[in-house]
C-alpha cells in the first residue's frame, strides 16, 4: 500500500469481493505527506488494517547512492526487492497464501527489460553496495535465491489489475469520489526526499 492510484485500487477491489486483507506498507523515506494521509484515510474507510515497516534511512539512502554512483539503469532496485522481501515475510508469519498487487501489464509493461533487471538478485544489491556504499546492510528486507524460489510454491500472487477493467483516469475519479482519496502528483516531496538531494548534491 502506497497510498497512490494502484494500491488504494487494490485495497477497495479486495474489500469489494468480501476478502479479508492486510494492508502492508514499507516506508523508505520517501513517502509525502500526502500519500500517507491517503493510506491513513483509505484503510479507515476500507476496515483495513495496516503493518508498516520504516526502513534505516541512513542504511538505505547510502544504499541508493551508491546504486547512483554505480550508474545502474535502475536506482529503484533497492526499494523494489524490500517490497517484495516484506511481502513475503509478512505471509509467512502470518500464514497467509495469496499477495495481492497493484501491478498490471497496461501501464507497468512498456519499457525495455534491460532498463530494469535485478530486483531479485541480493547478491547483486550487495556488490554494488560492497563496492559504492559506505553504511553497512544490517536490518535490510531481502530474500536469496533460495527463499524466492521456495515462496514461488508456497506463495500465489494475484496481479488482480489484470482481470478488472481498470483504467488509471478512471480510478482516480472513482477514489476520490469514494473514499476522498487525493492524487499524490510527481512534484510532492517530502522532507525526507528533498534532505536526500540536498545531501548528494554535495558529493
Amino acid at each position: 500500500m502506497s497510498g497512490g492510484v494502484d494500491s488504494t485500487f487494490v485495497a477497495y477491489k479486495a474489500k469489494e469481493l468480501g476478502l479479508r486483507p492486510i494492508a502492508v506498507h514499507l516506508d523508505n523515506g520517501w513517502d509525502s505527506e500526502l500519500a500517507v494521509k491517503n493510506i491513513e484515510q483509505t484503510l479507515k474507510v476500507l476496515g483495513i488494517d495496516l503493518y508498516t515497516d520504516v526502513l534505516d534511512w541512513e542504511e538505505f539512502k547510502d544504499l541508493q547512492v551508491a546504486f547512483l554512483r554505480a550508474s545502474t539503469p535502475d536506482s529503484e532496485i533497492p526499494t523494489d526487492h524490500a517490497i517484495w522481501a516484506l511481502l513475503g515475510n509478512m505471509a509467512e508469519k502470518l500464514r497467509v497464501k495469496y499477495i495481492i498487487t497493484g501491478f498490471n501489464v497496461r501501464t507497468e509493461s512498456h519499457l525495455p527489460s534491460a532498463w530494469s533487471q535485478g530486483h531479485y538478485d541480493w547478491k547483486y544489491i550487495r556488490s554494488v553496495d560492497s563496492k559504492y556504499g559506505n553504511v553497512p546492510l544490517k536490518s535490510f528486507p531481502h530474500q536469496d535465491l533460495l527463499t524466492i524460489y521456495k515462496r514461488r510454491v508456497t506463495q500465489n500472487r494475484v496481479d488482480i489489475l489484470n482481470f478488472v477493467d481498470y483504467k488509471k483516469e478512471n480510478a482516480m475519479a472513482f477514489l476520490q469520489e469514494k473514499l476522498g482519496w487525493k492524487y499524490t502528483g510527481a512534484s510532492i516531496m517530502s522532507p525526507y526526499i528533498r534532505g536526500f538531494i540536498k545531501d548528494i548534491s554535495y558529493r
